[in-house]
């Protein structure tokens, strides 16, 4: 192995990132047209898309070829780790109570990590309520208008100047 940094180097990495991050991103995007009872078809076909687009454009150095295959790439890891936990989530069990730490490791490896030492809104993020503080702004911030386009402030005002 031979670690050379260079400028080139590392914005070569940045585009890979960037390209991975837009893969991941496309192929959720993609998902969401499959319906549901196509999922692991689809999620497999773009593993195997995601695997053989990077491979043809392995010998590619050209800023397009290295975005694309990133965005491949990105759409194949995506899709093949949601298809993997996909199919194991129900076929394995991860003990709540007393967990060993390699039980902790498995589970957050396949996705199977939950909060199950959370308390308050972590516990259950997705009945977590908004909490909205008006503390700020005065009780009573509500102008009338009347129809003469006067609001109540306006009429005080004017009874003072006369």
């Amino acid at each position: 192995m031979n670690f050379k940094l260079s400028k080139n180097t590392l914005s070569d990495s940045v585009i890979m990132l960037a390209a991975v991050g837009a893969g991941i991103m496309t192929s959720n995007a993609g998902m969401a047209l499959v319906p549901e009872s196509q999922k692991q078809i689809g999620q497999g076909a773009m593993t195997a898309g995601g695997l053989v687009v990077s491979s043809g454009l392995s010998k590619d150095k050209s800023t397009a070829g290295k975005i694309l295959k990133g965005v491949a790439l990105g759409a194949s890891a995506k899709q093949g780790y949601d298809l993997v936990t996909g199919l194991v989530k129900d076929k394995v069990s991860v003990p709540t109570e007393n967990a060993s730490v390699m039980d902790k490791l498995t589970a957050g490896a396949l996705g199977l990590a939950c909060p199950c030492d959370a308390t308050g809104a972590m516990a259950s993020p997705f009945l977590a309520e908004p909490v909205f503080n008006f503390g700020g702004l005065p009780e009573n911030d509500v102008r009338v208008i009347d129809e003469g386009g006067r609001n109540e402030n306006d009429t005080e005002a004017i009874a003072a100047l006369t």
